[in-house]
C-alpha cells in the first residue's frame, strides 16, 4: 500500500473494526462489560492524531469502513453462534502482538478466559489474494532458520537467546546452527543490499525517477536475490522447516484466526469449513518451490491437485526516495521549477532524489496467499 492516506485509513479502520464490533455486542447483550463507549472514545483518540482522516465524519465515507459496518453484525452473529450463551469482550492487540511476533489486529475474550487472536484483511478489492506479512531479503531468510523474537530479533536454538539478525552476532550463531556455507550466502545478500542503497543514494542515473530504470532495477535485483534465496532453500534447508516456517508467515499454521473481506468477499477461519480442512490437509501434501516470474511460488498438493499457492515476489521498496509532489495532480503531471521540501532542508525539482530518504530503499519481499484457488471464498 504505497499511498500514505489510504495506508492511514487503513490502520484507522483496524481500530474502528474493534468499536464496531463492541456495537454490536452490547446491542445484542453479549458484551462482557460496557465496551462500546471506551472503544469508541479509542477510535476517536487515534482519529485526533492523524488529522489528514478528517475525524469520524471523512473516515465514515471511506471504503475500508464501509466494509467494517457491512460485516461487523456477521462477525458478531458467527461469534455467537459458534459460542452460544456465552459473553464477549474485543481489544485492540496491534502494538502488543506486533512485539510478540503474532498477526493479530485485535482479540475476541470469550467468557473472560478464552482469547481468540484475530488477523484483519480489509481490503477496497483483491481480498483472496492478501499479503499477509512483508519483510527484506535477508529477514526473509533469518525468518527460514530462525524463530522470530520481535522485530529484527530471533531466537538462538541453542540456548534460547534472543539475538539480531545483522552483524558479526548473527553470522557466529548461524555458523553454530548451521555451517559457514549459510553465512556465505546471507554476506551475498548483505553485499547486494549495500551495494543496492549506495547506487541509489549516490549514483548520477538514479538522481531523477524513471519507470523504467526504476522497474528494471527491481527486477534485475529482485531476480538475483530470489535465485540466491532458491539456492538456499533448495540446498541447504530441511524440507519440513521450510513448510513449517512459510506457513508460520502466512499465518496458516492455526495458532491465530483470519478475518479478510472486501466490499463483496468475506472470510471469517473461525467458522469456514474449507479453511479448517486445508489447514488439516496440509501437513500431509507434497510441498514444491520454484522459480515463477519475480516470485519463489511455494506450492501444497495432494495427488494432483493443488490445495494451496503461496507466492513471495523479490524486488525493492522505493520507500519515498524522490520527491513527486503533494497532491495527485502533481504526482501525475509534476510542476514547474523547484519546491522547498522542509524533511529534507532543501529545494527539489520533480521527481528529484530526496538526499535523507533515499538511505531508506530497502530490498522487499511479500507474501501473498491465493485463497480463491483453495477455494476458501464461498
Amino acid at each position: 500500500m504505497t499511498n500514505t492516506v489510504a495506508h492511514l485509513e487503513a490502520d484507522a479502520c483496524e481500530v474502528a473494526m474493534v468499536s464496531l464490533i463492541a456495537d454490536e455486542l452490547e446491542r445484542k447483550n453479549v458484551a462482557t462489560e460496557n465496551i462500546a463507549e471506551s472503544r469508541k472514545e479509542d477510535l476517536l483518540n487515534h482519529l485526533s492524531e492523524q488529522p489528514k482522516l478528517k475525524g469520524i465524519e471523512g473516515l465514515s465515507k471511506k471504503t475500508y469502513y464501509k466494509n467494517c459496518v457491512k460485516w461487523a453484525p456477521r462477525f458478531v452473529s458467527e461469534l455467537i453462534d459458534t459460542f452460544p450463551n456465552s459473553t464477549f469482550n474485543v481489544f485492540d492487540v496491534e502494538k502488543e502482538y506486533r512485539d510478540m511476533n503474532m498477526k493479530g489486529d485485535f482479540a475476541i475474550v470469550v467468557d473472560g478466559k478464552e482469547t481468540i487472536s484475530f488477523s484483519l484483511k480489509n481490503y477496497k478489492g483483491g481480498v483472496k489474494r492478501p499479503q499477509v506479512c512483508s519483510g527484506t531479503y535477508n529477514s526473509f531468510v533469518m525468518n527460514i532458520l530462525f524463530k522470530s523474537r520481535g522485530v529484527g530479533m530471533f531466537t538462538n536454538p541453542i540456548d534460547g537467546s534472543r539475538f539480531n539478525g545483522k552483524g558479526k552476532e548473527r553470522d557466529l550463531i548461524v555458523e553454530n546452527n548451521y555451517g559457514m556455507d549459510i553465512v556465505k550466502i546471507l554476506h551475498k545478500l548483505d553485499k547486494l543490499n549495500i551495494d543496492m542503497k549506495e547506487d541509489f543514494a549516490n549514483s548520477l542515473d538514479r538522481k531523477f525517477f524513471d519507470e523504467i530504470m526504476w522497474e528494471t532495477s527491481c527486477y534485475d535485483i529482485g531476480h538475483n536475490a530470489a535465485d540466491m534465496v532458491l539456492n538456499f532453500l533448495k540446498n541447504y534447508v530441511p524440507k519440513n522447516l521450510v513448510c513449517k516456517r512459510v506457513m508460520k508467515m502466512a499465518g496458516l499454521d492455526g495458532v491465530e484466526e483470519l478475518l479478510a473481506f472486501d466490499g463483496k468477499n468475506y472470510l471469517n477461519s473461525l467458522v469456514n469449513k474449507r479453511f479448517k480442512r486445508m489447514l488439516e490437509t496440509i501437513p500431509t501434501c507434497e510441498l514444491n518451490y520454484f522459480r515463477h516470474a519475480k516470485n519463489i511460488r511455494f506450492e501444497f498438493k495432494s495427488g494432483d491437485e493443488i490445495i494451496l499457492e503461496i507466492d513471495i515476489p523479490f524486488t525493492l521498496n522505493s520507500n519515498g526516495c524522490w520527491y513527486k509532489g503533494d497532491t495527485a495532480q502533481e504526482k501525475r503531471d509534476g510542476y514547474v521549477g523547484k519546491r522547498f521540501h522542509k524533511k529534507e532542508g532543501i529545494e527539489l525539482e520533480w521527481r528529484e532524489r530526496r538526499p535523507k530518504k533515499s538511505r531508506e530503499i530497502a530490498t522487499s519481499v511479500n507474501t501473498y496467499v491465493d485463497m480463491a484457488k483453495a477455494g476458501l471464498f464461498v
